[in-house]
């Protein structure tokens, strides 16, 4: 609701006329409802994941059809409502078509969109069944149907043999249902200087000059998608297995050195180790302590369901006067039933509570305890294995050895320690396998366990718990172009577009195309046709291809900034989840600080993020066919390279302020909606609202569409047909975005700092924030 009234008030009608230029604000608002209906069923794929383990249980008891259509019927409801709401707070107010059929007919189409777009994150959650997987295909899925959909780049643009993607998008027919449901209005079918209703010449600009039944047919076009997909999540639950059930990862080693070691420890199993063999292993000296307690309380609030019960005290107690000692070299068993405390117990005598109050005496070798210092004498392995997935088993305890380890332990008697260490817990014949994902790969449970025991070993703790092409522009006399256009090989395009007019004579063979070019083109052909070759070249593709390539380029950088900038924010949540359940247990381990765990992320992205936008540079930039140019390469780089940066830092910085992946994505769901809206594509700064204005110039993407389209047209006085007018592109540039050429300096150093800003919030709110709770 909060975005639909940001919407509205940012495309309010006082903004709009019933003109060739102001319809595309109406486009833009068109586009701008697609990718929020359509983002919105992003949450449906972390619903999904979750259920997912629930549904393998029980898979056995029903079809997989009878998992899938209850869920399908249920979230009815859910778009009409989304559906029902966005429309009428936005449709009168910014100004569409008045008739209520059209209101109706818009409200129709959102929500089968909406349920077409749940419906594509379901089948993707049940084809991958994985948070961080499902989520990059997620939004690769919302990059790809918004860049073939139509807006950002016309059909026209779209090389022959990729086409047929433009047909295979879901927002192609939501752009179709909707500008076909605006423009073919009556307000919009006075006559225009092209001898054309003002609304078919807006379609046809837009590659969208189609009939009116194809609004319904767009309908049944969505209505199939939303069919299919669920057909789809049917199969894929039927036939796919729970990727939980993982299994033991199994070691490389020889199986004679295998097989001699079990030897060894069949040899040594009847007798008990003797001093020499003991002094065989690598020791590090550490000092034996005692932990007593005694009289142990602890507290925590009464919950609201049991005060509601009329539970009478605001504090409940969990631990009533545990008193006990923990001796060296004596191993202790804490037993209990369900419910008992031993974990509560566990984790209040080793500092891991986040909250309540905790009474009593709790002395590490007859003094009292003091959490920073024990936590470098002390190990504590937790129920939970949390270990870092993308690193090997070596590198982890030699991680957890040079974090903890006394500073006078020096390099080679840390590597022999985590060798011996290693082979004390039967992982040597895996040290170089990937920990993975709990459940998913690499280890197995069992093996994860060791792992998380010898991570605390090692601490040697004292208690443990691309080419351009030609191009002719062919002008008649009296100064009118009749071609403008890529000539290609032999003139293949040249050729093929004049001999497509009825009544040209096709080209000899071995025939001079230069000369045919004008024979065909002269006087005398036209008034013998009874042609215009002026009017014939307008009407063509080829014409509106032209008039719109300074917005496909735009649409373009427009796709780069923030779709593959958002993609970098959501794939980056999950990692940083999982990485902070580690630096929990690392924190309390006393291995490391906050801001060293910050300080590292935020370093790691830097030569990532350099790899990746050099490889996106060297892709796009020989293949759009921008200006060669020492100093726009650069500057190209340079922006798509702090963009990418940016949002990274962003990513991070929100799932720093969040306690789950689910609650960072709606915030940067959130963050996208302003980072969309007020880019200066969608609604160009000079038509925002006045009292929205200070949005567009705290927004990092207007910055960087800024930087990337001043840098490469900036300096071009090259001049364009634009909404029926001919300027130089630098005017168009400053009239239509507000862009100005000359800021460049001012561009770049705002561009730079937002990585620094949000990689800054990122290192202050990670030691600020403690999300866990024991």
């Amino acid at each position: 609701m909060i975005v639909a009234i940001i919407t509205m008030t940012v495309f309010l009608r006082m903004q709009v006329t019933i003109d060739l230029e102001h319809s595309s604000y109406y486009v833009s608002s068109f586009y701008y409802t697609i990718t929020r209906i359509m983002a919105n069923g992003i949450e449906e794929l972390y619903l999904s994941i979750v259920r997912l383990p629930v549904f393998y249980k029980q898979r056995d008891l029903y079809p997989a059809w009878a998992y899938t259509i209850p869920i399908s019927l249920l979230k009815i409801p859910l778009s009409l409502v989304e559906s029902f709401i966005w429309t009428t707070l936005t449709y009168y107010v910014i100004g569409y078509a008045p008739e209520l059929q059209r209101f109706f007919c818009q409200f129709l189409l959102l929500f089968i969109l909406h349920q077409t777009s749940i419906s594509l994150f379901r089948f993707l959650a049940s084809i991958t069944r994985t948070a961080h997987t499902s989520s990059l295909l997620g939004n690769l899925a919302l990059v790809i149907s918004f860049m073939f959909g139509g807006f950002i780049l016309p059909k026209y643009s779209f090389p022959f043999w990729l086409r047929w993607a433009f047909w295979f998008s879901p927002a192609t027919y939501a752009q179709i249902a909707l500008s076909l449901n605006e423009f073919q209005a009556p307000r919009w079918q006075k006559l225009s200087s092209e001898n054309m209703t003002l609304g078919q010449q807006i379609l046809k600009s837009q590659g969208l000059d189609l009939k009116k039944n194809f609004y319904w047919l767009s309908i049944g076009a969505l209505f199939g998608f939303t069919l299919l997909l669920n057909i789809g999540i049917a199969l894929a639950l039927t036939y796919s297995n729970n990727p939980r059930n993982s299994k033991a990862t199994i070691s490389k080693q020889q199986p004679s050195v295998q097989k001699s070691r079990e030897v060894e420890r069949k040899t040594s199993a009847g007798h008990i180790q003797t001093n020499e063999q003991i002094q065989g292993r690598m020791v590090i000296p550490f000092k034996q302590l005692t932990m007593t307690f005694k009289n142990v309380q602890y507290f925590i609030d009464t919950p609201k369901e049991m005060r509601d019960q009329g539970f009478g005290p605001k504090k409940l107690q969990l631990l009533q006067d545990i008193t006990g000692t923990f001796r060296p070299g004596v191993l202790t068993a804490l037993m209990g039933v369900s419910g008992a405390g031993k974990t509560t117990l566990m984790d209040v005598l080793c500092g891991r509570k986040t909250g309540g109050i905790i009474e009593g005496d709790i002395r590490i070798g007859g003094y009292p305890k003091i959490q920073e210092t024990f936590a470098r004498i002390s190990g504590y392995c937790e129920q939970n294995d949390i270990h870092s997935p993308q690193i090997t088993i070596k590198e982890s305890l030699m991680f957890s050895a040079s974090l903890r380890l006394p500073p006078n332990v020096d390099r080679q008697t840390r590597a022999d320690f985590v060798d011996d260490v290693l082979e004390t817990v039967e992982l040597d014949g895996l040290r170089d396998a990937l920990v993975g994902m709990p459940g998913i790969n690499g280890l197995s449970t069992e093996q994860r366990k060791r792992l998380t025991i010898a991570v605390e070993l090692v601490a040697n703790p004292s208690i443990c718990s691309w080419m351009s092409q030609h191009q002719v522009c062919l002008m008649k006399r009296g100064g009118q172009v009749i071609y403008f256009g890529a000539l290609s090989k032999n003139s293949k395009n040249l050729i093929e577009y004049f001999e497509r007019i009825p009544g040209i004579p096709k080209i000899k063979d071995n025939y001079n195309p230069a000369t045919w070019m004008l024979e065909v083109t002269s006087t005398a052909i036209e008034e013998n046709l009874g042609i215009d070759f002026v009017q014939l070249y307008k009407d063509s593709t080829l014409y509106q291809h032209n008039e719109r390539d300074i917005f496909s380029i735009m649409g373009s950088m427009y796709l780069a900034t923030v779709f593959l900038g958002i993609m970098n924010s959501v794939t980056v949540l999950p990692i940083i989840a999982r990485e902070r359940e580690v630096l929990y247990r690392e924190r309390f381990a006393g291995m490391y600080s906050c801001k060293a765990y910050a300080f590292a992320q935020v370093v790691v992205e830097i030569p990532c993020t350099f790899t990746l936008a050099a490889i996106y540079v060297i892709s796009t930039y020989t293949t759009i066919g921008y200006y060669w140019s020492v100093y726009k390469i650069i500057w190209y780089f340079y922006t798509i390279f702090c963009a990418l940066l940016y949002f990274n830092y962003m990513g991070m910085l929100i799932m720093s302020l969040s306690r789950s992946t689910q609650v960072a994505s709606v915030l940067l769901a959130a963050c996208y909606t302003m980072l969309n809206l007020f880019s200066g594509f969608l609604m160009p700064k000079p038509h925002i609202p006045k009292w929205w204005i200070w949005l567009y110039w705290i927004c990092p993407t207007s910055w960087t569409l800024n930087g990337l389209l001043t840098s490469q047209y900036g300096d071009v006085t090259t001049e364009i047909i634009a909404f029926g007018e001919t300027k130089t592109v630098t005017k168009f540039l400053t009239q239509h975005y507000g862009f100005h050429p000359n800021q460049s300096r001012l561009v770049a150093f705002v561009i730079a700092c937002f990585p620094l800003i949000f990689a800054s919030l990122f290192f202050y709110y990670v030691g600020k924030l403690n999300f866990q709770r024991r």
